[in-house]
């Protein structure tokens, strides 16, 4: 048996109504029992009745076929926006799935690269020719120290 105050009575009777059949059934008891010594239970139930009979009267006639199908293909329209633009560019499914492989290769890249020291640079005579060549033909100094 849980324990009951009002607050929780009060929020049990508005979600489920006036008719205690319908309360939670371990709950149940323990509402009853309060409910008999409350005044604002005894008013939320009487309140809580009218709205169940009002609901009761209410006929609703079943929806046809066409209106479930409408509602059942409302899904495929919404996603006319966006998504067409997307699959426009990207028609191999959902694009969040090899963005994320990029980002987890790109991270991995970064923290290899930042966790691998320097490999000094040597450089033959012939090399070092050509290098002088090409810095001076894009304009550049070759007294300049590298950065």
């Amino acid at each position: 048996m849980t324990q009951m105050n009002e607050t929780r009575l009060l929020a049990i009777i508005e979600a489920y109504g006036a008719e205690p059949n319908r309360w939670p059934e371990e709950e149940r008891a323990a509402a009853l029992a309060l409910a008999e010594h409350s005044p604002a239970a005894h008013q939320a139930l009487a309140d809580a009745a009218t709205l169940d009979s009002l609901l009761g009267e209410s006929l609703v006639a079943p929806a046809d076929l066409s209106l479930v199908t409408r509602i059942t293909n409302l899904p495929e329209q919404r996603s006319s926006g966006l998504a067409a633009l997307t699959r426009l560019f990207w028609p191999f499914g959902a694009i969040w799935q090899p963005a994320m492989g990029l980002a987890a290769a790109a991270i991995i890249g970064i923290v290899v690269g930042a966790a691998a020291p320097p490999e000094e640079i040597t450089m033959s005579q012939g090399q070092s020719e050509t290098y002088a060549m090409v810095i001076t033909a894009a304009g550049g100094d070759i007294e300049e120290p590298l950065q």
